[in-house]
C-alpha cells in the first residue's frame, strides 16, 4: 500500500502562521498569592505554602517565608484596576461597563464554586441589600475596574 504524501497548501501555511502568531501573543498567567502577616502588620506577596502542621505561609520572591492569617490568603486573579493595582481574591471592586452597554456593579472578588450556575471562575460576590438577593455575579471584568477596598486584618493575630 502506497503512502500518500501530504501537500501543504497556501491555506494550510496561513493557518499555521496564524496559530504561531496567536501562541506568541498568549501570556502565561502569573500565579501569585497575598496574605496578611500580622507580626509586621503588612501584606506579603509570593508563593503560597500550606503546611501539614496547619501553618500557612507566603514565600516572597526575596526574603524569608512569612506566616500569614489563613482567612487573609487570596490569589491574584490576573487583572489590574484602572490605577494599575493587581486585583486579588477578597478585594472589593466596582466594574463599570456602562460605556459598552453593560452594568455598574460592586462586589467582592471570589471564585465561583457553584457548578449549578453554569460557569466556574472568577466572579463578584454581591451581598444582599435587603431589596435584592445577593450571590455570585458572573462578569468578564470588562469596562472600568476600580479597586474600592482591600480586606483589613490589622490587629488580628495568627492562632
Amino acid at each position: 500500500m502506497k503512502e500518500e504524501s501530504k501537500i501543504i497548501t497556501d491555506n494550510d501555511e496561513h493557518i499555521f502562521n496564524e496559530l504561531s502568531a496567536t501562541k506568541a501573543r498568549v501570556k502565561t498567567r502569573e500565579i501569585l498569592f497575598r496574605g496578611w502577616e500580622s507580626e509586621h502588620q503588612c501584606w506579603v506577596h509570593g508563593s503560597f505554602n500550606a503546611w501539614f502542621t496547619g501553618i500557612d505561609t507566603i514565600q516572597p520572591a526575596a526574603g524569608p517565608q512569612c506566616r500569614v492569617l489563613k482567612e487573609s490568603i487570596g490569589q491574584y486573579v490576573g487583572i489590574v484596576c484602572n490605577k494599575g493595582l493587581k486585583i486579588f481574591e477578597g478585594d472589593i471592586v466596582e466594574v463599570n461597563a456602562t460605556a459598552i452597554g453593560g452594568e455598574c456593579v460592586s462586589g467582592q472578588v471570589t471564585f465561583n464554586t457553584d457548578p449549578t450556575l453554569g460557569q466556574l471562575g472568577w466572579c463578584l460576590w454581591l451581598p444582599s441589600n435587603g431589596l435584592e438577593h445577593g450571590g455570585y455575579y458572573a462578569t468578564d471584568f470588562l469596562g472600568k475596574l476600580t479597586l474600592l477596598a482591600v480586606p483589613s486584618y490589622a490587629g488580628e493575630e495568627e492562632e
